[in-house]
């Protein structure tokens, strides 16, 4: 399944300033990668406290300092007024609590030269926690891995350190959705998994979505367990509702509505469905809202499978001009919040 142009999951992923570099070395080379305590005390500080004050001047919207922490690269290939935005951005999804460092990888290269191929990096070769990072032909460099929680999501926080004039300096950062709701990218295949086994397509299309978008840890650093996830996702078949690009028109009973987008939210430790829908008139809005309300209620009776996933449904619609517009909640078990 590649159904990144049809589901637009609420969970958004955001990559700074990351540069993929390709797996191909131009000459030979040796190279080890040293895991959390098998770094010295003096090197494994230095590196966890260089990022973690990178990311906690992100959280402050400190802009200035964010950009001077940047490897003279990454500032050429950022730039000043994108680090601004993508902070605004960072502070939208917060507020952050419990920010700290998972693990910590120094990478040492001996020889090699121009693009060098992805590394290794694991406490063994079983390690279900190893990954595959990118590496530049430098003698040491480090991975930091943080995590932070805000109130429905977990976030993986991966910033790559190369020295620079005497320092460290930032060379890629990547911020994305780890969990929602408590879920796992690994939780989430696993329930879709399930649905697809007892024949709910739509449902698992949405998990698996969704456990596919919050796996990813940007272009220089993946989680070796994710290949599993990654063949499950290819063999699925997207089902009719959501096949070809949106606006998706979705026949429910003796009526049609027209759908621009609909993924999955975490709130309160739940699951939740939400759609985005356009509406080309809106008389007033006591009329859309029991109009939205009714696309609700024709969801929940053509597909009942919703309810074994999810907890709620939130349904939201805009105005012709995008100037505003109003959103309906169903939770199941409860009804429609008032």
């Amino acid at each position: 399944m590649r159904a990144t142009k049809t589901l637009i999951p609420v969970v958004t992923a955001l990559v700074w300033f990351s540069v993929s570099v390709p797996a191909r070395a131009s000459s030979i080379y040796s190279a080890t990668c040293d895991v959390d305590q098998e770094i010295s005390s003096t090197e494994m500080a230095n590196a966890d406290s260089t990022a973690i004050n990178f990311v906690q001047s992100i959280i402050g919207g400190n802009s200035n300092q964010v950009y001077s922490s940047l490897s003279n690269d990454a500032q050429s290939e950022s730039g000043a007024a994108r680090v601004a935005a993508d902070i605004q951005f960072v502070d939208h999804m917060g507020p952050y609590e419990n920010i700290h460092v998972i693990h910590t990888y120094l990478i040492q290269v001996k020889g090699g030269g121009g693009q060098m191929p992805p590394m290794v990096c694991g406490k063994s070769l079983v390690d279900p926690d190893r990954i595959l990072v990118s590496m530049l032909p430098i003698s040491k460099q480090f991975y930091v891995q943080i995590t932070a929680h805000t109130i429905n999501n977990d976030w993986a926080i991966f910033v790559w350190l190369i020295p620079e004039q005497g320092t460290l300096k930032v060379r890629s950062f990547n911020f994305n959705a780890s969990a929602i709701s408590g879920y796992s990218s690994q939780d989430l295949a696993k329930l879709a998994s399930y649905q697809n086994s007892h024949g709910n397509s739509l449902n698992a299309a949405l998990l698996y979505e969704t456990a596919e978008k919050i796996s990813d840890r940007g272009p220089n650093v993946t989680l070796f367990w994710k290949q599993q996830l990654v063949k499950e996702v290819t063999r699925f078949s997207i089902p009719p509702a959501i096949a070809g690009s949106p606006p998706f028109i979705w026949r429910l009973g003796n009526q049609s509505f027209e759908i621009q987008s609909l993924g999955i939210i975490g709130v309160g430790g739940k699951l939740g469905i939400v759609f985005d829908r356009h509406l080309t008139t809106w008389p007033d809005d006591a009329t859309v809202k029991e109009e939205n309300q009714n696309f609700i209620s024709a969801v929940i009776q053509a597909y009942p499978e919703f309810g074994e996933s999810f907890g709620l449904i939130l349904a939201k619609v805009f105005k012709p001009d995008d100037s505003g517009g109003l959103g309906s909640v169903y939770e199941y078990g409860k009804g429609f919040d008032p």
